[in-house]
């Protein structure tokens, strides 16, 4: 008998994600469209577009004509070629009344990034090929130094333009469902168009944005780009002590911080901390670290902050901090779902991830299974905070939109 059960525990184990998938087939699409502007894609995998297409397939949610969204293709921005060429398809030649039926038409938007592709980052030099210097550059905005010519040193494509604003203005107006997250607001995009996103939805830019290293040796790995160490060199006598891990922080006017883990960071990685009422709501844990790029921003106070990120210093870290005005608590996502309009800003680089889950989308509940999906000895895994984070907050959002639209 006890064979039998073990037998039977064992068969239904295994054959558990064929079960999911049959639920996730036998669950009715629900459709929804949903526009998305990427101008931030060096592969068609469309790693900073691809976690938002999870949500959406793995929810079953599907454009009118109930075919599923498609990461290569139903997105707007920018599209790579062989051969190092490109297309774009974006609302820059979009006119008034154009913009109005857009807006009529899409049930949503999601700006995922707005940083766009630099000149060195997509013509490469001989020998490289496009995959490689992805990996090697990692570059953000348009406002550092970078270590290759001058002349290399120019925008291909980017940055909110008019049009994008304009579209923002439209959709905030017919009460749709808004979605952005950084890089929205730093350079590339202008000021002009920056303060305009600023004013619709009451959120402000500090200037300063941050990444976590979990190696500062240069020495001992090549993840730090070239151009942050030459500028922290150029303000600090040409020194770069740093061999731990630790977080970086670039200002809009190319001034660097470093927190070095031990020294001046307790917690190496900043945390992204909910309060007790968001952790039910969103289904998300009290504190999670976050491994990628983030902005520091502020939200007026028509604004819900569902959650912080936390920098836990040393006293010599907090030293430091405060003479640069950068504070050690800062909004990491920004609500404002009320009957005027519904706006979140995610003040991180959350939609970002490399990792292929194709073979999860179609499972219908794999989320349940979260916190094994990743690894959690691996700071770097920007995959923990995908399962931990990403995915259930965006997962309600659209749950309780999707509920409230017309049907």
């Amino acid at each position: 008998m006890r064979k039998i059960i073990v037998y039977t525990i064992t068969i239904f184990i295994f054959l558990l994600p064929l079960w999911m998938w049959i639920y996730w087939q036998l669950t009715p699409a629900r459709n929804m469209e949903a526009f998305i502007l990427d101008k931030t894609v060096m592969t068609n995998a469309g790693d900073n577009h691809k976690s938002f297409n999870f949500v959406l397939t793995n929810n079953k949610f599907s454009k009118r004509n109930g075919e599923l969204y498609d990461e290569t293709k139903d997105y707007m921005g920018f599209f790579p070629e062989d051969f190092f060429m490109y297309s774009i398809n974006d609302l820059s030649n979009s006119n008034d009344r154009s913009l109005d039926s857009l807006a009529n038409h899409y049930d949503l938007a999601y700006y995922t990034d707005m940083n766009g592709i630099n000149y060195d980052e997509w013509f490469v030099d001989v020998g490289e090929t496009k995959h490689n210097a992805n990996e090697l550059l990692d570059i953000v905005g348009g406002i550092f130094v970078r270590t290759k010519k001058k002349e290399h040193d120019k925008l291909v494509y980017g940055g909110l333009v008019k049009q994008d604003v304009e579209f923002l203005q439209k959709m905030k107006a017919k009460k749709k469902l808004i979605l952005t997250e950084f890089n929205m607001l730093a350079p590339p995009t202008k000021s002009v168009f920056r303060k305009q996103a600023e004013d619709m939805f009451g959120i402000r830019w500090t200037g300063w944005m941050g990444r976590y290293f979990d190696n500062l040796d240069t020495t001992k790995t090549p993840e730090v780009p070239v151009w942050l160490v030459h500028l922290y060199k150029n303000q600090n006598h040409n020194q770069w002590p740093f061999t731990k891990s630790g977080i970086v922080f670039i200002k809009d006017n190319n001034e660097v911080v470093i927190l070095e883990k031990d020294k001046d960071l307790i917690n190496d990685l900043p945390v992204v901390t909910t309060n007790a009422n968001d952790m039910e709501r969103f289904n998300v844990p009290e504190k999670v670290e976050f491994p990628f790029w983030f902005d520091i921003i502020q939200a007026l106070p028509d604004n819900h902050i569902v959650s912080n990120y936390e920098l836990v210093t040393t006293p010599e870290g907090e030293k430091i901090l405060a003479q640069h005005k950068i504070p050690t608590h800062f909004p990491a996502t920004v609500e404002h779902y009320k009957d005027d309009y519904k706006f979140y800003y995610f003040a991180g680089d959350f939609a970002d991830n490399p990792h292929d889950k194709n073979r999860m989308k179609k499972m219908r509940g794999i989320t349940n299974f979260r916190y094994i999906l990743y690894m959690k000895e691996d700071k770097t895994d920007r995959n923990r905070f995908f399962w931990a984070y990403y995915q259930s907050v965006v997962s309600t959002i659209l749950n309780k939109y999707y509920s409230e639209l017309p049907k």
